[in-house]
């Protein structure tokens, strides 16, 4: 098991010496014991759901449980290759192999663990920063992601309120849409203007940081980013197909035990779910609540209550299950190479980021 170890780490520390403290080392141990404590209660809580969704993959086609499985597959290298995109927007070029361990890894710990999406962004952060990228450029990619993300999938929801045919339902999906779009033009519009952004965000940094050069400098690289709209385009597809494809596995797992739902049933179903996930942070993965509001929208489209429970059962057994195992199995392999040779001596590392050790 990976001990977490969250630090602002001062600049000319090294891991070596950090690892040596005994500090160090007590904090690696209670911060082990609450990782595994919280594993251990979300397997008792969620094992009724694992055994069910298990017993349902048995039972199910096994040619559309591997199409399931390719989706999601799909699903989480489009992430990856949407926060390669923004990071080669800032001159970074980081791998795909990289950029796909770091998206399983950071997705498992963001959905396994308590205050999950602090620990995974703290991760990621770390891992970019090992391939080159400057935390003022980590930052972007982190905020150009997350709006293209929410773009998207408002985006889908608008399609799947307009493939329903009801009227109401169409217009307020096309409002979706225009304000997703809206929103994104705004924000690829505001990043062309390097000077107001660089005004903005000093100003907004002279508010939390106290060195008011160091303020200039950050603000400097970030307005220094200037993708074209190729690139955004490019980026959007990614976010897109991200969605769309955990979309496919869902319907796949539908067909893998048996039914044929509508596909404006299955896209609110799935933008219902996603919608029901982030309103409760707070749940490891959205877990019983994405089940919950799947089920009820698939049984509310005419699809039986059982049927409906094991689709979901499936769906989230390989969107969820599987996919946080093969994270884990990436933190707990990456943690034996930093071990034996870093990427990036911590000496260099900015005094203001956060870094995550697997030590």
């Amino acid at each position: 098991m990976a001990s977490l170890c969250l630090e602002s780490r001062p600049l000319g520390a090294s891991a070596v010496d950090g690892a040596a403290h005994p500090t160090h080392r007590v904090r690696a141990t209670v911060l082990a014991v609450v990782v595994l404590a919280a594993l251990t209660t979300e397997l008792v809580w969620a094992a009724p759901y694992i055994g069910r969704g298990l017993e349902a993959i048995g039972n199910a086609n096994l040619y559309w449980i591997g199409l399931a499985v390719a989706a999601e597959i799909s699903s989480m290298m489009s992430f990856a290759r949407l926060q390669r995109v923004m990071l080669r927007a800032g001159g970074v070029d980081v791998p795909i192999r990289h950029a796909a361990a770091t998206a399983f890894a950071g997705n498992a710990l963001s959905v396994t663990l308590p205050g999950g999406s602090v620990l995974s962004a703290a991760y990621t952060s770390r891992r970019f920063w090992t391939r080159g990228a400057s935390a003022p450029l980590i930052g972007f990619a982190f905020t150009a992601t997350a709006a293209l993300s929410t773009a998207a999938l408002a985006v889908l929801a608008g399609v799947g309120g307009t493939l329903s045919g009801d009227t109401s339902r169409t217009l307020f999906s096309a409002a979706e849409i225009a304000a997703a779009v809206g929103l994104l033009l705004g924000f690829v519009l505001l990043m062309r203007r390097p000077d107001r952004v660089r005004r903005l965000l000093a100003r907004a940094l002279r508010l939390v940081h106290r060195d008011a050069a160091a303020a200039e400098r950050i603000a400097g690289e970030l307005s220094a980013i200037r993708p074209g709209l190729p690139v955004w385009l490019r980026a959007f597809a990614f976010a897109l197909l991200n969605w769309s494809a955990d979309l496919c596995c869902l319907l796949a797992a539908a067909h893998a035990v048996g039914i044929d739902p509508s596909l404006q049933t299955v896209v609110l179903a799935y933008t219902a779910a996603m919608a029901a996930a982030s309103s409760i942070p707070l749940l490891p993965g959205g877990l019983g609540v994405v089940e919950a509001a799947a089920v009820l929208v698939l049984t509310g489209g005419g699809v039986l209550v059982a049927a409906a429970t094991a689709a979901v059962l499936v769906y989230r057994l390989i969107s969820f299950g599987a996919v946080a195992l093969i994270g884990w199995a990436v933190v707990l392999f990456q943690r034996r190479l930093l071990r034996r040779a870093p990427a990036r001596s911590d000496a260099e590392f900015d005094s203001d980021a956060v870094v995550l050790d697997t030590a």
